[in-house]
């Protein structure tokens, strides 16, 4: 009532001194500090040397920058309103509870200064509950407040509803929803509600059962905190502009879930960079996102510097530029250290670059995987026809359980054969894949024969010898 009073003594002047002061101060527009003093009236009240006072002693304390602090008190602007005690004793109570640092408490109450609002009996029922329902030890719950302190403001009743309320939204176990809160504590936050109406349109809209719905939850769980009208929006565009079918964003969602997190402005800004620079339509960059997502989060610059180092380490021109990497888009995220070390070990196979473009896949395929499965192949296939085919994605115990099994049978080794589809060779020789890798293990002491037979072999050729160390071997089994 005092600071009411006070206000409405104010001259027009005065309150404009004051609004001022804050906007200078903190860098914050004339409208926000209008909108924090309603929030706020006492901000009125404070003389200036005390707000100064105050503000030097957070940004002490929470080693926060001006701009920092000008960002947590626009958020929060009561945190002008709390004494030294006051802060003192939610900071010990974090400590405490917590056995937490001064860093991770100043990491806790920065990025949720409204902590310091709550009282301590009610901070503590959240802690025990969040702690006793994810069956936590201490460390694993202190982990969890570090990252995620914003789930402490969650009213205490709905905090406690929130497991029922997934397990009845997903059709989920207790142990379930235990074991996804564990991994997405960030869930605990999200407006019920909102959630609701969100599955709901995901469901309707882009027909997801309750299975593919977790699973495109599972790496991009803000997705339930977008509305209705922005992944409408992405919807529209993938269905009308891009020219999907339903069933083809479908897929698009499944196996690139971060298609509905990205804005369409970005999508058209990386659809135009492709187009112009690598001749790839919009439809086919879309096809290269559903295969590797991560696509849409990488910087034009970025990208642009990769496309270059692969032009010149592998003396690619512009059209074989673009088939590796329409074909292989995931090759793209690899760093460009990571590309180096890549082409040392396509080299030390002696793998050319006639080779990768036959199959560009290769690009993709783990090292020590790569390393194994084309000694086995080369041995079996000299004149390297398998390099026509997708030989890097199949599992490398069955690739040499089958050449085993049709060496024993005494037929040819075509690739045609060597990859076909697990239900065709099954049906061809009465035999399953796991059944072969049971019959013919790849050992340890296999893979030491493996790679004896391919150095004696290299060395009469004249190519280059592999070297692999003990943990390497043990990588590939």
């Amino acid at each position: 009532m005092y600071i009411l009073e006070k206000i409405r003594n104010y001259t027009e002047k005065e309150l404009d001194d004051v609004i001022d002061f804050y906007m200078k101060k903190f860098s914050i527009g004339k409208y926000d500090i209008c909108r924090m003093i309603q929030n706020c009236p006492y901000l009125l009240g404070l003389k200036p040397e005390t707000i100064i006072l105050k503000t030097e002693r957070y940004q002490s304390y929470f080693k926060l920058s001006n701009r920092q602090f000008s960002l947590l008190f626009k958020a929060f602007p009561a945190v002008m309103g709390y004494s030294r005690e006051n802060i003192n004793a939610k900071l010990q109570f974090f400590k405490t509870e917590l056995q937490a640092s001064d860093a991770e408490v100043r990491k806790i109450i920065s990025n949720t200064p409204s902590l310091l609002g709550l009282k301590e009996e009610t901070l503590k029922n959240k802690l025990v509950f969040i702690k006793a329902f994810l069956k936590l030890d201490d460390n694993e719950l202190k982990k969890i407040i570090v990252k995620y302190s914003s789930i402490l403001t969650v009213n205490y009743s709905t905090l406690i509803q929130t497991p029922k309320f997934y397990e009845q939204t997903f059709n989920l176990s207790t142990e379930q929803v235990r074991k996804m809160l564990k991994t997405h504590p960030i869930l605990f936050g999200y407006s019920q509600q909102k959630t609701s109406e969100m599955v709901e349109f995901y469901r309707s809209n882009i027909g997801l059962s309750d299975a593919e719905l977790l699973k495109i939850l599972n790496p991009v769980p803000t997705l339930l905190t977008f509305g209705k009208e922005n992944i409408q929006a992405k919807v529209d565009f993938y269905l009308n502009a891009i020219g999907l079918s339903q069933e083809e964003f479908k897929r698009l969602v499944l196996n690139s879930p971060v298609v509905l997190s990205t804005s369409v402005g970005s999508v058209l800004d990386k659809i135009s960079y492709y187009q112009h620079r690598l001749n790839i339509s919009p439809k086919e960059f879309i096809n290269m996102v559903k295969n590797q997502g991560t696509l849409l989060n990488i910087t034009k610059a970025l990208t642009e510097d990769k496309l270059l180092h692969l032009k010149d380490i592998f003396d690619f021109d512009d059209q074989e530029l673009r088939r590796v990497v329409k074909i292989c888009p995931s090759f793209i995220i690899y760093s460009i250290n990571a590309i180096d070390k890549k082409k040392e070990l396509l080299d030390s196979l002696n793998i050319t670059k006639e080779d990768i473009l036959k199959n560009p896949i290769i690009l993709a395929t783990a090292s020590n995987s790569m390393k194994l499965k084309y000694m086995m192949l080369y041995l079996a296939d000299p004149k390297k026809n398998f390099m026509r085919q997708k030989w890097s994605m199949q599992n490398q115990k069955k690739t040499w359980a089958r050449i085993m099994e049709l060496k024993s049978l005494d037929i040819p080794l075509t690739p045609f054969l060597l990859f076909s589809a697990e239900k065709d060779f099954q049906k061809r020789f009465k035999v399953s894949g796991e059944e072969l890798m049971k019959k013919y293990p790849l050992t340890e002491e296999v893979v030491r024969n493996i790679i004896v037979s391919y150095n004696k072999h290299a060395r009469k050729t004249k190519e280059p010898e592999v070297e692999i160390t003990d943990d390497e071997i043990s990588a590939m089994l």
